[in-house]
């Protein structure tokens, strides 16, 4: 929408006639998106984070953090977390694969998904996952991410294609690849119930 401000992205948390969402993805990264020649500035300043953190968490609403580069790691912890805005445990996301795209997101590569975890803190417990844009970085984020300790993001928001030439169906058959990756790599997928207490979200 023309002259739409990152404010107006989030009246919808306040507005007394919506249910509230039990989760919420809040960007944390000043960047500019270019589509067709058009280049948006996304105003996700230092103050803007921290005005809806709390909100959020005065809802009852838990941020899932979106972190396209390490700065933004950083303010996450540095900031969000000093300031008190955030409860624990912690979910993050760190973007990856959108630097064709939006200037400042990190590219995807096993080597940059380790130095984004390397900048989470050792002495606390985490929940982190990784958004890996574009078919050829979707499965192989998820899976790495999924060794190296963190949770399972996938997805037609990030990636619509299947395979090479072929288009997902649904976002229930990504879902169902990576359940069968995730218990062939020898683990099991947490039950929605499971995921809600991993989250410290309230069960249904």
């Amino acid at each position: 929408m023309p002259g739409a401000t990152a404010e107006d992205g989030m009246k919808l948390l306040y507005d007394k006639d919506l249910v509230k969402p039990d989760m919420c993805s809040l960007d944390c990264s000043l960047i500019s998106t270019t589509w067709n020649n058009r280049t948006f500035v996304h105003e996700w300043y230092r103050p803007f984070l921290l005005k809806y953190a709390k909100m959020m968490m005065d809802l009852g609403i838990k941020p899932e953090l979106e972190c396209f580069e390490p700065t933004s790691v950083e303010d996450v912890f540095n900031l969000l977390v000093k300031e008190g805005v955030l409860a624990d445990p912690v979910s993050l996301s760190f973007v990856m694969g959108m630097d064709r795209i939006s200037q400042g997101a990190i590219s995807f590569s096993e080597e940059n998904l380790d130095f984004m975890i390397r900048k989470l803190p050792k002495d606390r417990f985490i929940n982190f996952s990784t958004i890996s844009i574009g078919a050829k970085n979707h499965v192989p984020g998820m899976a790495m991410t999924v060794l190296k300790g963190g949770g399972a993001r996938v997805g037609m928001e990030d990636n619509i294609y299947y395979g090479p030439g072929e288009l997902l169906k649904s976002n229930a058959q990504i879902v169902e690849r990576a359940v069968r990756i995730i218990r062939e790599l020898g683990m099991e997928p947490a039950t929605p119930e499971e995921a809600r207490d991993i989250l410290k979200i309230p069960q249904l």
